[in-house]
């Protein structure tokens, strides 16, 4: 397994130096075909006295929004031609969902790269969702790359595991980048009374990640209540460069969390994520 095609979400109006780094290390280990992507939502549109009229009643800045687009193709390119021989780029303007238009282009990638802080702009006004709505929509694997970046580490990785079906797709999604791991650790938070069952789980995914060349330890770590403060306190000790999750939940209600850690805990992260649903 491998990722053949890597599609890289470019912001507007930014630098876009991080999430074109990994891109650009992830294409050069795999192989990868590239495709950038950049898109803006123009705000909803009336209809009035038969004509579209903007609901701020004020048009958008065309030429400016093309020059955005110009500016972050450029960027692509030049971050990335030299290393990817096959790049593409793909841009649109349109008034449709932001959210829907990036899963359609998904159909073309085997793993979707953006920023953390992606989630802000997708969830600006006049943009419907965001990083949790296209995790849910996008039928595809999102590796979630912190500005604050500046290389591709994979040398430990710690899977946050809860026996769902959206846990196990994640880890088989993540194969790639476990097989060149030196340090994998599967965790999963429980009660004491539940710890050998957990541990016999844990086990489990750990032999199958064996049979996948993944050498794997099993960590339960034992609750007393807070999850989420005993990741963090579990990621800060483990220091992982990469957190592989599945996302499941409810994304009209916002309601989605990864393997027991919640949205604002990932996205606040400091190491690559990478989610499935």
């Amino acid at each position: 397994m491998t990722y053949a095609n890597v599609m890289v979400y470019l912001e507007l109006g930014q630098r876009n130096g991080a999430v074109l780094e990994v891109t650009r290390e992830l294409a050069t280990r795999f192989g990868s075909r590239v495709i950038g992507i950049a898109a803006r939502r123009i705000k909803p549109v009336e209809y009035a006295d038969g004509l579209w009229v903007y609901v701020d009643s004020h048009g958008p800045d065309w030429e400016e929004i093309e020059r955005a687009i110009e500016v972050a193709e450029e960027e692509c390119r030049t971050t990335l031609a030299a290393s990817v021989p096959h790049l593409e780029f793909r841009s649109s303007t349109s008034f449709a969902s932001l959210t829907s238009f990036l899963a359609q282009q998904a159909r073309s990638a085997d793993l979707f790269v953006a920023a953390t802080n992606s989630n802000k702009h997708m969830s600006a006004p006049g943009v419907r969702g965001g990083i949790g709505d296209l995790v849910m929509e996008i039928g595809r694997p999102v590796l979630l790359v912190p500005p604050s970046l500046s290389a591709l580490k994979l040398e430990k990785v710690m899977i946050a595991w809860k026996d769902t079906r959206e846990a196990r797709r994640a880890a088989s999604e993540a194969l790639p980048l476990l097989q060149v791991a030196s340090k994998v650790s599967v965790v999963e938070t429980v009660t004491e009374e539940g710890a050998l069952e957990c541990r016999a789980r844990l086990q489990d995914v750990a032999k199958w990640l064996g049979e996948h060349q993944v050498t794997a330890a099993a960590m339960p770590l034992i609750s007393a209540g807070n999850v989420e403060d005993e990741l963090r306190m579990a990621a800060a000790e483990y220091g992982p460069d990469l957190v592989v999750a599945g996302a499941y939940g409810h994304p009209r209600l916002r309601e989605w969390v990864f393997g027991g850690v919640t949205r604002d805990f990932l996205l606040r992260s400091e190491q690559l994520i990478l989610m499935s649903h």
